[in-house]
């Protein structure tokens, strides 16, 4: 089984649920086709910001099934998870996350969590209160944010990290 993930995703308000999940699938289908995979399971990890719900929005009909366009949501045992079934099969699975601005302006994401995090901590301290709550930390990557200053900055507390337990993520070129 082929299993693909986006793990740096945000469902504003302003979008269409619907039209979310369904440009998600074609999204899903075309990476497929490129990797020359049959993917049973396409996987959307919402960071939400502090000033976001998307997860608590797309589960708020609880744990009974509920439709949205051609789509049919459902909670699965994991209060963190959601499998979104399409009409004509297709499943996706959404999943809870955060996203924490710290003080030195880069993001730290809390995969596997609705609980909120204090922004504007520094970088060490923000990743030690996502593990310690039990969430994935994956920094995220980024040209601007990881160049110069912060750059060292960033080495420097990877370096000093103990255990694992920190992603750093990457950006990965679409099919075509």
């Amino acid at each position: 089984m082929t299993i693909l993930l986006d793990a740096h995703v945000h469902l504003h308000r302003c979008f269409d649920p619907a039209r979310f999940l369904d440009s998600a699938r074609t999204n899903f289908r075309a990476a497929a086709r490129a990797l020359r995979r049959s993917s049973d399971v396409g996987c959307l990890w919402l960071t939400d910001t502090p000033q976001e719900r998307s997860f608590r929005r797309l589960a708020q009909g609880g744990p009974a099934d509920r439709s949205i366009g051609r789509w049919a949501l459902s909670q699965t045992s994991e209060a963190t998870a959601l499998t979104a079934r399409h009409e004509s099969g297709d499943t996706l699975l959404l999943l809870a996350g955060r996203q924490i601005a710290t003080r030195e302006r880069l993001e730290v994401l809390a995969l596997g969590t609705e609980l909120d995090l204090p922004s504007g901590q520094s970088l060490a301290d923000t990743i030690a209160g996502v593990r310690e709550i039990g969430a994935v930390a994956v920094i995220p990557w980024g040209f601007g944010k990881w160049w110069f200053r912060r750059n060292r900055l960033l080495a420097a507390t990877l370096a000093s990290l103990s255990g694992g337990g920190v992603f750093v993520g990457t950006m990965a070129a679409g099919p075509g």
